[in-house]
């Protein structure tokens, strides 16, 4: 379990050290590994041959800071689970435990915690 968080880890940070959002926000998975405030910001986006990849490449991400459980953070992932992706950002493991099974057990598949 270690040895695939940390190979989840590396494939999701790039050379320069930060997070990889074209990586974590693929159009062919959705990492939810891996927000009270939101702020939602737009991603870089690269040309694509269809219309839905293009959508999803264009959408805003969403942060919520100090997430706590992440029941707000999921439900409102669910609610633009088609038009933003959400990131949910938690200090305390405890809490991330909780956000991560909330994701997990309701499929959300446009969030990382």
């Amino acid at each position: 379990v270690i040895k695939r968080m940390k190979r989840t880890l590396r494939n999701n940070i790039d050379e320069e050290g930060r997070l990889a959002l074209k990586r974590i926000f693929s159009s062919s998975k959705v990492s939810a590994s891996s927000m009270s405030s939101s702020s939602s910001c737009s991603s870089s986006s690269a040309a694509s041959s269809s219309p839905v990849a293009r959508s999803q490449q264009n959408r805003p991400i969403k942060l919520e800071i100090g997430a706590g459980d992440g029941e707000w953070a999921v439900e409102q992932a669910l609610a633009d689970s088609k038009d933003a992706y959400w990131m949910a950002l938690e200090l305390r493991f405890d809490r991330v435990y909780k956000a991560f099974m909330h994701t997990l057990l309701n499929r959300a598949r446009n969030i990382a915690i």
